[in-house]
């Protein structure tokens, strides 16, 4: 509770991982209830107030300054509402879980990445369904909230990406334990090595060609910087310059 607090204080969208601390008690109160009878309520005081300490601990202004911090809620409330129009949203008639899974995901981690870690995701849900539901509990809810959002910004899908690789991991080392399991035993150790390695680099490589690629173009000078060298050395002094568009794009 009391690191959950020091998270969602650094970023609010970290709220949402109480949810696997609510499933793991949900879980240990189905497996032995006599044992755990108390009802969830009075289970949760401590970790609650663990939380609530520790939220106020990184946002001491929550009490020391209420009606600016719910003003500045209720700005946030209206802006992931309204979104940044038909620029950052997708079609029409899409969605933002369809739009964040063709477009942030698809391109943040790579088609074959992508597809591994959500086979590793269904693979270990179905295998070991309580890890599983623990470990996967905090990127469902939270892909549920960010695809409802009207803000589409390719980021906010950035707190799912381990939970999909740690998934994608584990998938290709079960693969490769499986296939190895066929051939003879003396070189079956060397043989799942091998199969795993090679299985790591083709799901990786698309992220590796753009993780290049991106060092590569931030190595050059930013676009702004050079028209505001050029600017420097060809526009006289105390000369006057129109800037037009998007802030974002100025030097």
């Amino acid at each position: 509770g009391f690191v959950c607090g020091l998270a969602a204080a650094t970023k609010y969208n970290a709220v949402l991982l109480v949810v696997p601390v609510f499933v793991a008690e949900i879980l240990r109160l189905l497996e032995s209830p006599h044992r755990h009878g108390r009802s969830l309520v009075a289970r949760w005081w401590r970790p609650g107030l663990a939380f609530c300490v520790a939220f106020l601990i990184g946002i001491p202004f929550v009490v020391l300054d209420t009606e600016r911090f719910l003003a500045a809620m209720a700005a946030l409330r209206q802006a992931v509402q309204l979104g940044q129009g038909r620029v950052l949203s997708p079609a029409p008639a899409s969605s933002g879980w369809l739009y964040h899974l063709q477009v942030s995901l698809r391109h943040g981690l790579g088609a074959p990445l992508l597809v591994a870690g959500l086979a590793g995701m269904a693979a270990i849900l179905v295998r070991t369904p309580k890890i599983g539901l623990v470990l996967f509990s905090f990127p469902i809810a939270y892909y549920a909230v960010a695809g409802s959002l009207q803000l589409l910004f390719v980021r906010y899908v950035i707190p799912i990406t381990p939970f999909l690789c740690l998934a994608a991991a584990w998938l290709v080392c079960a693969a490769a334990d499986r296939l190895a399991a066929l051939l003879p035993t003396p070189r079956r150790a060397l043989c799942a090595s091998l199969i795993a390695v090679a299985s790591s680099l083709v799901v990786a490589a698309p992220s590796a060609v753009s993780v290049w690629q991106f060092d590569s173009l931030i190595s050059r000078p930013d676009n702004r910087v050079v028209v505001a060298r050029w600017v420097n050395a060809h526009v006289p002094v105390n000369s006057s310059v129109l800037q037009s568009g998007s802030p974002y794009g100025h030097a």
